[in-house]
């Protein structure tokens, strides 16, 4: 994206209150519950975006070329799709929790994008969770 001078947006994503799933459902619950999530962000995203696993219940997602705006769709859609899956068991899913960074091109350093974006995560949880904040 630096070398093209494109922008972008970082997303920083948490899967809401993921520990009592585990805690409740068991470990396969948890694995079937980011396996969800996974397929979620599979029908939302492009096939020039990227997302990866980030952690435990955390996952990044770059999105090169898109606004802020048009990351809070992608965001939105992720949550629609993954609150209308059904898993066996019965299992709750969780909702999830975004931070968006706007890439600068010119003077984006990853560290801070992700810093950014994760300062606006934890605005997003500490708002009630199951949203999107920007940084």
């Amino acid at each position: 994206m630096r070398r093209v001078g494109s922008v972008g947006s970082l997303v920083l994503v948490d899967l809401d209150h993921f520990k009592s799933i585990n805690d409740e459902y068991g470990h396969s619950a948890g694995d079937s519950a980011i396996r969800a999530f996974a397929a979620a962000c599979t029908g939302s995203v492009r096939s020039t975006d990227y997302v990866g696993r980030y952690g435990g219940d955390e996952f990044i997602i770059l999105l090169p070329g898109a606004t802020p705006p048009g990351a809070e769709n992608v965001a939105s859609q992720i949550s629609r799709r993954l609150a209308d899956m059904k898993v066996p068991g019965d299992i709750r899913l969780p909702t999830a929790s975004y931070g968006i960074a706007s890439i600068d091109p010119i003077s984006a350093d990853l560290d801070t994008l992700i810093a950014s974006a994760d300062a606006a995560l934890y605005r997003a949880k500490s708002l009630g969770r199951n949203r999107v904040c920007r940084a």
